[in-house]
């Protein structure tokens, strides 16, 4: 039982980082990722922060993209509720995995809400 909790757990942070990855490297914010620009100089150990994108780097998602992050926000939701489920019935309600599995429920709907004002705000300005 142990080694299954364990298989689903790690295969939902697989299935996360993957989502994670195609938010972050998706092709069309830049034609430079950031996962090839290093992140500290190489004479000093100060990071860059030219590597951060600005205003001027940051492009609307396209609509496939947008259906796309609606549908893995959906399925990380998903696999959070039964992580969630699964911590309750493992190791009890006051527990340190539940609450943890809690904080990240929590964590994705910030995400989303903070997603949603951003949708809103580029509405209003392109009606405006």
């Amino acid at each position: 039982m142990r080694g299954k909790r364990r298989a689903a757990v790690f295969q939902f942070f697989l299935a996360f980082q993957d989502i994670l990855s195609r938010l972050l490297f998706c092709p069309s914010t830049s034609s430079v990722t950031i996962a090839k620009a290093p992140l500290t100089t190489p004479h000093r150990r100060r990071r860059l922060i030219s590597t951060m994108p600005t205003s001027r780097d940051v492009h609307p998602l396209t609509a496939d993209q947008a259906v796309q992050l609606r549908h893995d926000l959906k399925l990380v939701e998903e696999r959070l509720q039964d992580i969630a489920i699964l911590m309750r019935v493992c190791y009890g309600e006051e527990s340190h995995a539940v609450i943890r599995a809690d904080e990240a429920a929590a964590a994705l709907q910030r995400l989303k809400w903070a997603l949603e004002r951003t949708n809103v705000r580029a509405q209003a300005a392109g009606a405006a």
